[in-house]
């Protein structure tokens, strides 16, 4: 609650949503050694889509963002893991089936048995222009979860700082 009634108070909110939004998108860069070596999908839901991904992504982020590192660290982290979450409910049909969500820990992949996106076609079987509208989908998509979970934590933290006030009026009054 304190993280979203600071990002609303301050104004901070598109910019998190920004952040959020490119940073969950970052997770499928595991394309870019794929594309140097031949093979674009040669990497593709490999360790990049890991929780350990997104701890250490928001680790750089926290590093990166002083002087209010803890909150961008935060969002950093929930924006590149909301990535993941959107993979397990996406339709995959090719090896190796699913994200290794507990790699070092574990090489088994997981995939949502519920899918609620169309599978994403790799390698060469998609146009330029398609991934790239796969990409702002996926922004758009990231940063609208930053809005909304913003929001909800900044509703909590209004109607928390609320009840403080009227406990601390009412303190006062009978003191």
């Amino acid at each position: 609650a304190g993280i979203g009634a600071r990002l609303g108070a301050r104004g901070w909110l598109p910019r998190a949503m920004g952040v959020g939004g490119l940073v969950g998108a970052a997770a499928d860069l595991d394309f870019l050694p794929g594309l140097l070596a031949g093979a674009p999908a040669r990497f593709h839901h490999a360790q990049s889509h890991s929780v350990l991904a997104a701890i250490v992504v928001g680790g750089l982020i926290y590093l990166l963002a002083r002087p209010r590192a803890a909150v961008w660290g935060l969002i950093g982290g929930v924006g590149y893991a909301s990535h993941l979450l959107l993979d397990l409910v996406t339709a995959d049909d090719s090896a190796p089936y699913g994200i290794p969500l507990l790699w070092p820990l574990s090489s088994t992949t997981f995939q949502s048995p519920i899918t609620l996106f169309p599978r994403v076609p790799h390698s060469g079987e998609a146009s330029f222009g398609h991934l790239v509208l796969l990409a702002a989908t996926e922004i758009v998509l990231c940063g609208a979860f930053f809005a909304w979970s913003v929001r909800a934590a900044r509703r909590r933290g209004d109607a928390g700082s609320a009840k403080r006030d009227h406990h601390c009026s009412t303190a006062a009054a009978s003191g």
